[in-house]
């Protein structure tokens, strides 16, 4: 058995590496270890661009690109304001609510917690449905047969404001919500 010499080299910024091979040193920058050419840096470049791309429509489906277009509201739609009470096992949260709906059965629904602080957005028409919300940490549009569990209650304020447009005081209650709107 021969004993091989390997030269150690301690690097500093600028100071050449090298590797031990059956046949002695190899620098670092000599072939497999050379750097890599511009355009096998594009490639890379483009290879990670394209997985990230793949990533962000895995992560978000086709919740990119809604083809549903809601109405935007008009001079004819009813505007209410009042307070929200909204209140769980867990919690409850008070703040002032803004509801505007039309004859035709559009909706859009803005609840905050003080100016500049929104905390569950809805528009919502007879089948579609968009939801944008820190207060469950969800945004979420597409059909209303196919909402998640924790929006159902949300989306049946519709129905309920829209069935009483002149209440002063309107309560809906699922299993585990209650809304109480005054207006």
């Amino acid at each position: 058995m021969t004993a091989r010499r390997v030269q150690q080299s301690r690097c500093s910024v600028g100071e050449a590496v090298s590797f031990p091979t059956k046949t002695g040193i190899r620098e670092a920058n000599s072939f497999p270890y050379r750097r890599m050419r511009k355009r096998e840096l594009l490639s890379a470049r483009l290879g990670i661009f394209i997985i990230a791309i793949g990533m962000l429509f895995a992560l978000t489906g086709c919740g990119l690109f809604s083809t549903h277009q809601f109405t935007t509201p008009a001079s004819d739609w009813q505007v209410r304001n009042g307070q929200l009470m909204y209140r769980t096992a867990q919690a409850k949260v008070v703040g002032d609510v803004i509801v505007r709906f039309s004859k035709r059965g559009e909706f859009e629904l803005t609840f905050s917690k003080g100016p500049g602080v929104t905390l569950f957005t809805i528009r919502q028409d007879a089948t579609n449905a968009e939801v944008k919300s820190s207060l469950t940490h969800l945004s979420w549009s597409g059909p209303i047969d196919r909402a998640p569990s924790q929006l159902r209650g949300w989306l049946g304020l519709r129905e309920k404001v829209i069935s009483a447009p002149d209440d002063k005081v309107i309560r809906h209650t699922t299993e585990t919500e209650t809304f109480v709107f005054r207006f």
